[in-house]
């Protein structure tokens, strides 16, 4: 795309997105509270004693009309100021005791309203629009939320598990890297084989779910008498940076060794950096590289291998 295409995408999504969530930002209905003033006293009930100056910078407002909205909820006795400095843009200011409960009803009521708005989406794009959503939050700015770290559970495949995978793999490669077009039917491939020759002595499949969706997978598949090959490694973006990865590679190799395997294998693309470190992590060496042509692309591949008799 054109420079030109690209600034009118993204003045096009944010008119689109701004229609959907205008009244959502807006003081929420029945009260008497604007935009801005929602968001000070949201800001003031997750820190307090903070300053004029403190919140302009976390809010990016400007300091002398953020000093007006303040003096107005000082009027109506939601919000206090210290008198700790003579500057007051540098005097702590705090909640009142009815600040606080103004707070917990205007919580309540946008809670509610957000609600309704997510449940105006079927329930299987939920998280592919949330993984959209902190994509666009970590491409354009730094203070990301950390990820809630909500408890996860690994689990034995089960009927339509692969096929679903599969098709995450390749929607992630589309939308992270750009590859999902020339690895569909490879990986599709993968999927259908391993369902086909599956001996459950030999081979294995390992599924996170989190909070009753699944946001990664193994598999492990036979590939000679000696060694076997991990396939379809993937975490969803939304449940990256709390170890699904690591154990998903450990239950793998740790599968393999039970199963009487010597040597255990995987292909990595040359973009997947991520899972290239996970494995080098895990005791994988790198065994050498080659390329195919997928679709009409030729595709480099990296071989990694582990020797499980390294393993202690």
């Amino acid at each position: 795309m054109a420079l030109d295409q690209k600034i009118e995408a993204l003045r096009r999504f944010t008119r689109f997105f701004g229609q959907r969530l205008g009244p959502m930002e807006a003081g929420p209905a029945g009260s008497s509270y604007s935009a801005t003033e929602v968001r000070v006293l949201g800001e003031l009930a997750l820190a307090d004693q903070r300053t004029v100056t403190a919140l302009s910078r976390s809010l990016g407002l400007d300091a002398g009309y953020l000093s007006r909205v303040i003096r107005r909820l000082e009027t109506i006795g939601v919000v206090t100021r210290s008198a700790d400095s003579s500057d007051s843009r540098q005097q702590p200011l705090s909640l009142t005791g009815a600040g606080r409960v103004e707070v917990a009803t205007l919580e309540t009521i946008t809670r509610a309203r957000y609600a309704a708005l997510v449940r105006t989406l079927p329930a299987h794009v939920h998280g592919p629009v949330l993984d959209a959503m902190e994509r666009i939050e970590s491409a354009f700015g730094t203070d990301v939320p950390a990820r809630d770290a909500a408890p996860y559970v690994l689990r034995p495949h089960r009927a339509g598990d692969i096929s679903y995978v599969a098709q995450r793999t390749i929607a992630s490669m589309m939308e992270e890297f750009e590859l999902g077009a020339t690895q569909e039917q490879s990986l599709l491939n993968i999927g259908a084989q391993f369902l086909a020759s599956f001996d459950a002595a030999r081979d294995c499949a390992w599924i996170a779910e989190r909070e009753g969706a699944i946001v990664g997978s193994v598999l492990v598949q036979q590939l000679d008498e000696a060694s076997a090959v991990l396939r379809l490694l993937h975490v969803e973006s939304r449940a990256r940076g709390i170890g699904i990865g690591r154990r998903l590679i450990a239950e793998a190799v740790d599968f393999a060794k039970r199963a009487g395997y010597a040597c255990v294998q995987i292909e990595l693309l040359d973009e997947l950096k991520t899972a290239r470190q996970l494995v080098h992590a895990a005791g994988f060496r790198h065994a050498g590289e080659y390329s195919d042509v997928v679709g009409g692309s030729a595709v480099s591949r990296q071989v990694w291998e582990l020797p499980l008799q390294t393993i202690s």
